[in-house]
């Protein structure tokens, strides 16, 4: 039983500029919607776009809701400084759904299942976020679940694997409970999000889903990553932070560094849901020097060797840590 695809799903997207990433986007999720006949309506949040293209084509999705994918299209302003969480509460206050789906501008359907399957996590009444496998444009991982304890606050386990790789004990073919999955493709029920109070708006950049999984965990509910929702993410594209970062966007990174730790505490050295193994093996794939140049070719024979050597040497250490 799936009684989500039966249930108004609203589908959440914060934008600014870059239309052809959108339009990628919102062309992928009709595609999708039609062929999979879930119910939901398409939510954009402007903020300060000023690309006259862009502006034209937020102008044109607003009247197509006639002959539409999509139970309704809303474009919503928000005419004021960047702030993830305050973007999509915003936006979630104005929702009509039983369910939220949190998508990014610069993600891309693959599966036209996906919803569907990120949906029908959400009949377990202890499921409270879902989140996908997502791919960056070269067909390697982009997000297979958070891990904590990772890149000072938490990262995204086999980063660069490449999509067919298997992962430690199969994991990446597998459903998995999780401590977090990323907010660039998140689905959780209305009423979930209500209970934690929505994203933390201390946290306008960075690290805002993770807080809102660790929020959602604490109130009882389990976090799931599924392999079977497949998304492609042109990471970071639609605000240009792939390259380097301002001197007041590393200012804005440690302030939010500090909340979360200062937040959540000895929490975030330990993943409550990962063995040893599984943290290790999140660390040694992130690492610059644990990829060879041919990533597609060589990645598994290489990755699988480093495990063998490191684990047997951090093995008692980890899995003292991961009870």
């Amino acid at each position: 039983m799936n009684s989500g695809i039966h249930q108004l799903t609203s589908i959440i997207v914060p934008t600014f500029n870059q239309h052809e990433l959108l339009s990628r986007l919102v062309t992928s999720l009709a595609h999708s919607l039609s062929a999979s006949n879930c119910l939901a309506e398409l939510i954009i949040v402007d903020n300060r776009s000023d690309d006259p293209q862009a502006l034209a084509y937020l102008e044109a999705l607003s009247g197509a809701n006639s002959d539409s994918a999509f139970e309704s299209i809303k474009i919503i302003k928000y005419p004021y400084p960047f702030n993830y969480s305050a973007i999509n509460n915003h936006a979630a206050s104005l929702a009509r759904g039983e369910n939220l789906c949190f998508l990014n501008n610069d993600v891309e359907v693959i599966n036209n299942s996906w919803l569907t399957e990120l949906l029908s996590h959400l009949d377990d009444p202890t499921t409270g976020c879902v989140g996908a496998k997502l791919y960056y444009p070269d067909d390697t991982i982009q997000h297979a679940g958070v891990v904590l304890g990772i890149e000072k606050v938490a990262g995204h386990i086999y980063k660069h694997a490449p999509r067919t790789f298997s992962g430690h004990n199969g994991y990446l073919k597998q459903v998995q409970e999780v401590t977090a999955v990323t907010g660039a493709c998140m689905v959780l029920k209305r009423s979930v999000f209500e209970k934690v109070h929505g994203f933390d708006e201390h946290l306008p950049v960075a690290f805002n889903d993770v807080d809102l999984c660790l929020r959602v965990r604490h109130a009882g509910y389990r976090i799931i990553w599924t392999p079977a929702a497949e998304l492609y993410h042109h990471e970071s594209k639609s605000r240009g932070t792939r390259g380097r970062r301002t001197n007041d966007q590393l200012q804005q990174h440690k302030l939010e560094l500090k909340y979360m730790h200062r937040k959540w505490g000895r929490l975030l050295k330990n993943d409550p849901c990962q063995p040893g193994p599984l943290h290790v093996a999140a660390n040694e794939i992130n690492s610059p020097d644990s990829v060879p140049g041919d990533r597609t070719t060589t990645f598994s024979t290489r990755i699988t060797a480093r495990f063998r050597q490191k684990l047997g040497r951090r093995l008692s250490k980890h899995c003292s840590t991961f009870k």
